[in-house]
């Protein structure tokens, strides 16, 4: 859905921060296209969730992100990727700033 709502001009941090707020404050499955229908209602975007979950042309858009973030090594979310290198997101905040800083590294070494 969130590609979508970006294709079609709605505000992805409105969305993503509904989407989130609904699957980890209110606990609903987000994965149910029922309550995603009425995240999106109550949110301005008027779709129709159904069409859009079968539209093979969206379908073939995701396909290709999906295939994208396996060929990067991305099995789950959130990831970060960053100069090439990549962090899963469940990383300490120290692991993550010696990502950063070993990343750096690379860049100036030339790898």
């Amino acid at each position: 859905m969130s590609l979508y709502a970006q294709d079609n001009g709605f505000n992805g941090e409105t969305f993503y921060r509904a989407i989130f707020k609904h699957q980890y404050g209110k606990k609903e499955n987000i994965a149910d296209p029922t309550i995603l229908q009425s995240i999106c209602n109550d949110n301005g975007f008027h779709i129709n969730v159904e069409e859009v979950l079968q539209d093979p042309v969206h379908q073939q858009k995701f396909d290709d992100y999906i295939q994208l973030a396996h060929e990067a090594g991305i099995s789950g979310v959130p990831n970060f990727i960053y100069l090439k290198s990549k962090l899963p997101g469940y990383a300490t905040v120290e692991n993550f700033l010696q990502f950063i800083d070993d990343a750096k590294e690379r860049k100036k070494a030339g790898s």
